[in-house]
């Protein structure tokens, strides 16, 4: 189960609310945001940082660690040294936009969704959708698609340490392949699909849900501000 945060509902202050909601999820749980979530960019996950501050739960947590997954080795990055697995996993989202063409594009926007965070270490970081709908020159016939830029960023991402996992949002089965053999080479596990793939839409997602089964790639779908793994 993961819990999402692009609107949130507050009985409190936002910031102690949100950190009364952290503290009532189950361990395990995935924590979803994105640098686009909330009013303006990076909102919801400043919130979320703040949030964190004063949850009592253990999580990716800033400190002076510099190690890379080409080290092969788990960074200690919670709030309990007796303890190296955090009990709430964040994600966060990567978005395309037209002044972003190179990958350090990417390793730039994760360092900036760590600092909001409060962490050193994102569990899962992902492509927040295909670069191919974000094209405002489309009407003019000028396409100029991004996605393997944005893939090589995310996977420089993952050598350097600075998150866990690799994810994508909203593919199709053509995209989902092409971003599976794309991260292949370079030695990087794609781990996720976050889809609509739900009780309201699943019959045009099912070709989707195949191919992630086969290539071994978990999908995630929203179910209200609920966020569930098949």
């Amino acid at each position: 189960i993961a819990f999402g945060t692009l609107n949130p509902a507050y009985d409190e202050t936002p910031t102690t609310g949100l950190a009364n909601l952290l503290n009532s999820l189950p361990d395990g749980t995935l924590i979803d945001t994105a640098e686009k979530y909330g009013t303006d960019d990076g909102d919801a996950e400043r919130e979320l940082g703040s949030a964190l501050q004063f949850c009592g739960r253990t999580f990716q947590k800033v400190n002076d660690d510099d190690e890379s997954n080409d080290d092969n080795n788990n960074n200690d990055n919670n709030n309990d040294s007796n303890n190296n697995t955090p009990d709430l996993l964040l994600c966060s989202k990567f978005a395309p936009k037209p002044w972003r063409t190179s990958p350090d594009s990417v390793v730039q926007a994760c360092r900036s969704s760590m600092e909001r965070l409060g962490v050193n270490s994102i569990f899962l970081y992902q492509l927040h959708y295909s670069d191919a709908i974000s094209q405002p020159f489309k009407i003019f016939g000028y396409v100029d698609n991004k996605d393997e830029i944005y893939w090589e960023g995310l996977a420089r991402c993952y050598h350097e340490g600075l998150i866990e996992h690799v994810g994508v949002c909203n593919y199709g089965p053509q995209n989902t392949r092409a971003a599976h053999a794309f991260f292949a080479k370079r030695n990087v596990p794609l781990a996720s699909n976050q889809i609509n793939f739900n009780l309201m839409r699943h019959r045009s997602s099912m070709e989707t849900k195949s191919v992630c089964d086969e290539l071994g790639i978990q999908v995630f779908s929203d179910i209200i501000r609920w966020e569930v793994a098949f």
